[in-house]
């Protein structure tokens, strides 16, 4: 494959990172985990434990969302919605709806 490729998804793999590398989401998280360390040790692994299972289970909606809509790039639809675009909206809050309802059925199936 071409240095540009490799060089495109770098850059969405640094774009999508960058947010756990954000102080302020960590100095929160921190500030109400520590409290919870010391007075609930059980209940801080099961936060820990339904998170880790809620970012697994989103992770499966996104995989079962872009094996069943492939053709669409999310980023240009979402651009042309905001230049006015009304039907780059719909196309928009169809995708949103159906990761939300993957999401949603996943979290209610693994509950079951």
């Amino acid at each position: 494959m071409n240095r540009e490729f490799w060089q495109h998804q770098w850059d969405r793999l640094y774009k999508r990172m960058t947010p756990f590398f954000d102080l302020t989401a960590w100095v929160l998280l921190l500030l109400a985990l520590i409290p919870l360390l010391i007075i609930d040790r059980p209940m801080l692994f099961t936060l820990l434990q339904w998170s880790a299972f809620g970012l697994a289970l989103a992770a499966n909606s996104v995989v079962v969302c872009r094996l069943l809509l492939p053709q669409v790039d999310l980023t240009e639809w979402i651009e042309a919605a905001r230049g006015g675009s009304l039907s780059a909206a719909v196309v928009v809050f169809g995708v949103c709806f159906l990761l939300a309802s993957l999401f949603v059925g996943l979290v209610l199936w693994a509950k079951a």
